[in-house]
């Protein structure tokens, strides 16, 4: 099985859960004061889609150098998805600890 890859997709996609959506809904004024933009639901009823670009309208370098490393290892691992797989993965906890680490008091 080939790995697909959308050529310009440099995003990185964060799945969070959280216990109400209306406490989230509540807090859309803040997360656009941060420069996310809220999509709604975007298509998936249940969910909540917010989106960050640069001043620019163009996602942030993080961003684009995660669509850069997906895309060389969909390269390297066209037919190995578990390989393609463990290539994000010191990237996404790299970034996961600095997430934190802004977020903690």
């Amino acid at each position: 099985m080939a790995l697909q890859l959308h050529e310009h997709k440099a995003v990185i996609d964060i799945l969070m859960e959280v216990p109400d959506l209306q406490q989230l809904d509540a807090r859309v004024a803040a997360l656009a004061a941060l420069g996310y933009e809220a999509k709604g639901e975007f298509g998936i009823p249940g969910r909540r889609y917010f989106r960050l670009d640069n001043a620019g309208g163009v996602r942030t370098s993080v961003a684009m150098a995660y669509g850069m490393l997906k895309a060389r290892l969909a390269r390297e691992f066209a037919t190995d998805p578990n390989a393609y797989m463990d290539g994000k993965d010191d990237f996404i906890k790299e970034h996961e600890a600095k997430a934190l680490h802004w977020r903690s008091p």
